[in-house]
């Protein structure tokens, strides 16, 4: 059976747990699996750069759809890419009068800056985004090139769903096993990033996790 795309997934599943009766409910055993393996897993092939407006004496501009963690940030002035340095939300200095920002923190749904901005400024986002399948999204880079994982936390999806513990521990064990085949392949090949990168944040030192 091909398994490359969104529909072919759904039917791996249907027919690897023998069941008719749960078309709804596969939809569902994806988004929880795909929850699960952007939490475990961040591929290099994951990252993306998104281009960000920030309108003159505004201090924040939405977080693109599919954000999950930030690189970097740059504002364009005078059509140079100047880089901003990242703070705590908690830490941003800031000042109410229009300026060019200097800082930025991740701040619920938004990035904000330390103060409202003098002009219209182009901004550039190096962030790591999900790519989630769906109707309208057939395939991703985790799909492609492994299809296992995608099924194995899949099935382990359904048989929390079905309360099958005997199937959960077939699909579960194999999940776990192939997730740390991936990433060591990924490794020797040098295509990851960090699973976690905790930016520098001003007078903290940065703790960064590998795998």
């Amino acid at each position: 059976m091909a398994l490359t795309t969104y529909a072919e997934l759904k039917a791996a599943i249907a027919d690897f747990a023998n069941r008719t009766d749960l078309t709804a409910p596969i939809v569902d055993f994806i988004t929880l699996a795909e929850a699960r393996l952007y939490d475990e897993m961040i591929l290099k092939n994951m990252e993306s750069e998104e281009t960000l407006t920030l309108v003159t004496s505004q201090n924040y501009v939405a977080l693109p759809s599919g954000f999950i963690s930030p690189i970097a940030l740059w504002l364009v002035v005078s059509s140079v890419r100047v880089p901003l340095s990242p703070a705590l939300p908690q830490e941003l200095p800031y000042d109410t009068t229009n300026n060019q920002p200097q800082y930025w923190a991740i701040d619920g749904a938004n990035i904000r800056f330390d103060c409202p901005a003098a002009d219209n400024y182009t901004a550039y986002l190096r962030c790591v985004k999900k790519s989630n399948l769906s109707g309208s999204v057939a395939t991703n880079y985790l799909l492609e090139r492994r299809p296992d994982i995608y099924l194995a936390a899949s099935m382990a999806e359904l048989a929390r769903y079905t309360r099958d513990v005997d199937l959960f521990n077939t699909w579960e064990s194999k999940l776990v096993k192939e997730i740390a085949s991936f990433k060591n392949a990924e490794n020797r090949a040098r295509g990851m990033v960090p699973m976690r990168n905790d930016v520098r944040q001003p007078g903290i030192n940065a703790n960064i996790f590998t795998w």
